[in-house]
């Protein structure tokens, strides 16, 4: 199973995970590493080859490990598909709303001539059998809808036009 962990400004790294549960073996550009983690007392002791590593929860993305406080996400491949969705080619993401993978539109949820706020849903896409909710990347006016529901599209169809 392939996750990825985005950590500081470095952006995610790619990890391959095999095991199930608790144990398994982290694979990482720089080798391969048996884990095993334990829950005690409410913190998680984490065994990373031969080293033991106390990780302690703090948020939804941020934890403690060794006394260090870290933010971390560990996303799914098609989280960070998404994730990604937005960054690049600045004037790109500001004229025009762009599909990140193959799929089909669900349900359009503007129209030309609406105003929208960042971060705002515009179409929601079925991808790999999930419903994603593609946002606005700045606020903006529609300036076209290209597609509609039911539509397959590719990676990289532009969805929306922005004035």
């Amino acid at each position: 199973m392939k996750r990825f962990v985005a950590m500081g400004p470095d952006g995610p790294r790619d990890l391959a995970w095999k095991g199930e549960g608790h144990e398994g073996v982290l694979c990482l550009p720089d080798g391969e590493w048996s884990v095993d983690v334990q829950t005690l007392d409410g913190l998680l002791s984490v065994k990373v080859g031969d080293r033991v590593h106390r990780v302690e929860r703090l948020g939804p993305h941020r934890w403690r490990v060794d006394g260090r406080e870290l933010d971390c996400r560990v996303l799914t491949e098609l989280e960070h598909r998404f994730a990604g969705f937005g960054a690049g080619a600045e004037e790109d993401a500001a004229l025009h709303l762009v599909v990140p993978m193959p799929g089909r539109v669900v349900k359009v949820l503007v129209q030309a001539g609406q105003e929208v706020a960042k971060g705002q849903g515009l179409v929601i896409v079925e991808a790999m059998k999930m419903e994603n909710e593609l946002k606005a990347p700045r606020a903006a006016v529609v300036a076209a809808v290209r597609v509609q529901e039911g539509q397959g599209v590719e990676k990289g169809t532009v969805l929306v036009d922005f004035a």
